[in-house]
C-alpha cells in the first residue's frame, strides 16, 4: 500500500533529505498547550491567568531498513543508520532541523523548524531500524 502522507526531515536549507513514508495511522500527532495560572483570591474564588502558547511537540516513529536493502516507495533512499546519525548529530549539536509532513496530493500538513529532543531505537533481526523520537518546535531567540 502505498503511503498517502510522507514526512521529509532534512537541514534547515534543504539539504540532506529523509524521506519518510507515513500511513494515516501513523500520522505523528501535533501536541500544543499554553501556560495558565490559578490563584485563590479572596471572596472571588480560583481565577486563571492563560498564559503563552508553548512550543508544540510531535512523536513520529518509523521503521527503516539497513544493510544495503532500499524502500521502493521513498525517493530518498537512505538506511536507518543513516536516519539515527543524522537525528543524533543534530541532537548533540543542538541544532535545527526541518520537519515536514506532506500529503500525497502536496499540500503541506507542516513545515517547521525543530529540535530533535529524544531519540530511541533499536535494530531487530531483520535488520530494520525502529526509530522512535520527539521533536520540539524550534524558535530563534
Amino acid at each position: 500500500m502505498e503511503p498517502y502522507f510522507y514526512c521529509y526531515l532534512s537541514e534547515p536549507d534543504g539539504s540532506n533529505v529523509f524521506e519518510l513514508p507515513l500511513t494515516p495511522s501513523d500520522l505523528p500527532t501535533r501536541k500544543m498547550s499554553a501556560d495558565s495560572e490559578d490563584f485563590l483570591t479572596v471572596g472571588k474564588g480560583y481565577r486563571t491567568i492563560i498564559g503563552d502558547r508553548q512550543p508544540w511537540e510531535a512523536d513520529p516513529e518509523f521503521i527503516l531498513p539497513d544493510a544495503g536493502r532500499k524502500m521502493h516507495y521513498a525517493l530518498s533512499q537512505k538506511k536507518g543508520h543513516e536516519l539515527k546519525r543524522f537525528l543524533m548529530t543534530h541532537m548533540d549539536k543542538k541544532k535545527p532541523i526541518r520537519y515536514m509532513i506532506v500529503a500525497k496530493t502536496g499540500k503541506n500538513y507542516m513545515n517547521n523548524l525543530a529540535q530533535v529532543i529524544n531519540l530511541e531505537y533499536y535494530v531487530d533481526k531483520k535488520l530494520m531500524y525502529h526509530v522512535n523520537f520527539t521533536v520540539k518546535e524550534w524558535k530563534k531567540y
